[in-house]
Formats: structure tokens, C-alpha cells, sequence
């Protein structure tokens, strides 16, 4: 029983109870042995705090210790008294350990321990953590018990974080996006029964937000013949890849997945999609480590939505790039490799870069070759309809997003003067 507990001592304090779950379930140890366990870990977390040495027993019995002033304010009282010493520790563990202690920032460490456990993207816990660092840290909210957070807190938090228009809608609905994330995962825990982050009104602090003017650009017509241009005298994996992008819209991930085998009739059929990974761990004070950098290729889309999967046609030049690449890899899986290793999103995008500064064009990465040829199709009379299951997407506003018409056409423009001429 003593190896069983000397494990529980070296697991974090929050995860004793999910530790001991997962040996029950398991056979590793009975709820006999895991309530000695759990009364074992809390005696030694008591002990971080009071000299168990002086407790003492009354005549009736039961078992009282004083704490001392220092500690009583830090908890409410001086003296605790109980049946059995079992009971005592008990009242002391849950004065200075319990759940109504635990603050936003040990929340936000198990909320991202339990995404870690359930499979979420490490870019999306990457940026979590970094928007936590930025915002977060080192506020009054984070070391406040969530079980007191209420929604004057939340809203606080907020106005303070947009003063003098400090951050956009966008990054605010970020923040606001991680803070319901981890008071859901309360909620569902049993920590607190409702949510403030949901009955804030953000009317008033949406206001607050620094707009902002979309400065993205597409490539024009000219600048994408071009790059072109310049990539047709090359025979580079990355080149040709390169290539390959500027007459299709897929993203970068689809693009490095494809197999000879998704190409025929005159069509690429996407059906996979390479992803970056990285190693997640957390160091003893909770704090979330992000590792190495993997890539993986699965037969899933972005959304992981049957949309995802989509056939886009092939012009001339995308066949023919299809029949050099064939001819340099014959024996090759994958359309675009480099001697039999796939290629990388990374060195794609900067070999576009290099093709951009060789002409004079001002670079943007293979995602803008999305929106540039979505909007080119779109300017061609390509119903929008049209244009979203191509891309992978699962409805038209997502598509729109992309072409981000704001100004109407000429044409449009004419229509609108004839028909409004009295």
C-alpha cells in the first residue's frame, strides 16, 4: 500500500482524484486502498501548512488543534475540531485545498490538461497559453477562487483589457472564447452551478475594440502570370508544388496530402490532410510545455466535417505539372515529394517567397492563393454556391469571408445607376 501512495504523491495535487479514478476502473487498486491513498496525500498536503504534532484529543474524545492567527486569517478560523483525526484532516484539507479555494489559474491549468487528454490541436492550446500569458497572468481575476468570480469580475476584466482601444473584437472574443472554455469545464466539474462569462452584456465593451481594416490583398492577374512565369523554368519539387497552387485553391495541408491515386478524370479528389502536431506536457507547477513539432497525414478535413472533402478541376498547366512531378518520383505515393519524403508546408511557402522577390511581387503565403483564385472565380460569375464546396467549405458566409467583396462591380455598379435613374 505504501508503493500505491508514494505514486498519488507524485502526481499533481488537482489530478489525485482523476489519478485514483483511473486505477479503479483499472484494476490497480479497490476503493479500500484508494480511500487510504486519498487520506494519505491529504495528511501530507495538511502538513504543508500545520504541525500536525499538535493536535490533541479532549475528554469527550473527539480531536481539536489550533491553527495559530497567521493561519486563521488565511481560512476564517483558529480552531478546528472533529470526531476522529481522519475528520479533522479532512476540514483542514479543505480549508486551505478544497474546491472553493481552487483559483482561475488552477482552473486554466486543468482545462488545459483535460484538452491535452481529449486530443485538442496544440496551435489552438499554443495560442490559448499565449493569450492567457498576455491578458491573463498577472491580473486580480487569476488568482481569484473561481467559485467568487461573478459577472461584475468578468465584465471588469474586459473594460480594463479594452482601455484606450487597446486590443480588436477579434482578440477580445479570443480571451472571452478561453475564459468560457475553462468556466464550462467548472460548471461541468461541479465547481460552480452557472457561468458569468455567458450573462455578460459585450455591447458596451465590443464598442471599446480598436477597429480594424482588412490591409489583406489578393495577387492580380498579372502578378500570378508572373510568378508563374518565373516557375516554369524550374523542375524543384517545391517549384512545381508552388506551381501547382497558383492554378487550384486548396490549402497548403491538402496540397503536400495529395496521391497520385486522387487524380483522374480531370479532377483532384481531396480526401486527407497533412497536420502539424506538437508534443504537450506540464512541468510540477502546472505550467503547459509545448515539444517537438510532428506532421501527420489523416484521411480527414479541416472541421473534420464530411464538407472537408471536395473535387476540384484541373486546368492544363495543373495536369502538366501532375505528369513532371509523375516523371521525376515515378515509384513516389505522394504527387508532391522530394526523393520519396513528403514535401513541408514551410519550405512551400518559401519558395514561393523566393519566386515573389525574383519578380518583384509582393508575397503573400499559399492560403492568399486560396482567396485570390476564389475571388477570381467569383469575379468570373461562379455562384458562390458553387465555390464553397470546392474550397471545403461547409457554408456560403465561410466562402464570402474569402472573396470579401466590399465594393460592388463595375458591372453591378452600371445596374445600380440605370435602375435608380428616375
Amino acid at each position: 500500500m505504501a508503493r500505491k501512495a508514494t505514486k498519488a504523491d507524485r502526481i499533481s495535487d488537482d489530478m489525485l482524484p482523476e489519478f485514483l479514478q483511473y486505477c479503479m476502473v483499472n484494476g490497480k487498486m479497490d476503493r479500500a486502498e484508494a480511500a487510504d491513498a486519498r487520506a494519505m496525500f491529504k495528511k501530507k498536503k495538511v502538513e504543508e501548512k500545520v504541525d500536525l504534532s499538535r493536535v490533541k484529543q479532549m475528554k469527550g474524545g473527539r480531536y481539536y488543534i489550533h491553527i495559530g492567527k497567521k493561519l486563521a486569517d488565511e481560512v476564517g478560523k483558529e480552531m478546528f475540531a472533529a470526531a476522529t483525526e481522519e475528520q479533522l484532516i479532512d476540514q483542514l484539507y479543505e480549508a486551505f485545498f478544497g474546491e472553493s479555494k481552487l483559483t482561475l489559474r488552477e482552473a486554466y491549468g486543468r482545462w488545459q490538461r483535460y484538452r491535452a487528454d481529449i486530443g485538442t490541436s496544440p496551435k489552438t492550446q499554443k495560442e490559448n497559453a499565449n493569450d492567457w500569458n498576455r491578458f491573463l497572468d498577472k491580473s486580480e481575476l487569476a488568482d481569484k477562487p473561481v467559485v467568487k468570480i461573478t459577472v461584475l469580475d468578468i465584465k471588469d476584466f474586459f473594460m480594463v483589457m479594452t482601455k484606450d482601444y487597446a486590443v480588436t473584437w477579434k482578440k477580445l472574443s479570443n480571451v472571452r472564447g478561453m475564459l468560457n472554455g475553462i468556466m464550462i469545464r467548472c460548471v461541468e466539474l461541479g465547481l460552480i452551478d452557472n457561468n458569468p462569462v455567458m450573462n455578460v452584456d459585450y455591447s458596451r465593451i465590443k464598442r471599446r475594440c480598436r477597429p480594424v481594416q482588412d490591409t489583406r490583398s489578393d495577387y492580380t492577374v498579372e502578378e500570378k502570370k508572373a510568378i508563374l512565369e518565373y516557375l516554369r523554368s524550374s523542375n524543384n519539387p517545391y517549384d512545381l508544388a508552388a506551381r501547382f497552387a497558383f492554378n487550384v485553391f486548396l490549402r497548403v495541408g491538402e496540397l503536400i496530402a495529395i496521391k497520385y491515386k486522387d487524380i483522374y478524370d480531370g479532377f483532384v479528389h481531396i480526401n486527407r490532410s497533412t497536420r502539424r502536431e506538437q508534443d504537450v506536457s506540464f512541468d510540477k507547477n502546472g505550467q503547459i510545455r509545448f515539444g517537438r513539432i510532428n506532421y501527420r497525414t489523416e484521411d480527414r478535413m479541416k472541421g473534420n466535417t464530411e464538407a472537408g472533402f471536395h473535387v476540384v478541376p484541373l486546368n492544363r498547366e495543373a495536369l502538366e505539372v501532375v505528369e513532371l512531378t509523375h516523371a521525376l518520383y515515378p515509384d513516389s505515393e505522394f504527387l508532391f515529394n522530394n526523393k520519396g519524403h513528403q514535401l513541408e508546408a514551410g519550405t512551400i511557402n518559401r519558395h514561393i517567397r523566393r519566386a515573389c522577390e525574383a519578380v518583384g511581387v509582393t508575397y503573400r503565403p499559399s492560403h492568399q492563393i486560396r482567396f485570390t483564385n476564389a475571388a477570381l472565380l467569383y469575379d468570373a460569375g461562379v455562384p458562390v454556391e458553387q465555390i464553397s464546396p470546392m474550397l471545403g467549405h461547409s457554408n456560403t458566409a465561410t466562402t464570402l469571408h474569402y472573396i470579401r467583396k466590399k465594393k460592388p462591380t463595375e458591372a453591378t455598379s452600371q445596374i445600380v445607376r440605370d435602375v435608380l435613374t428616375a
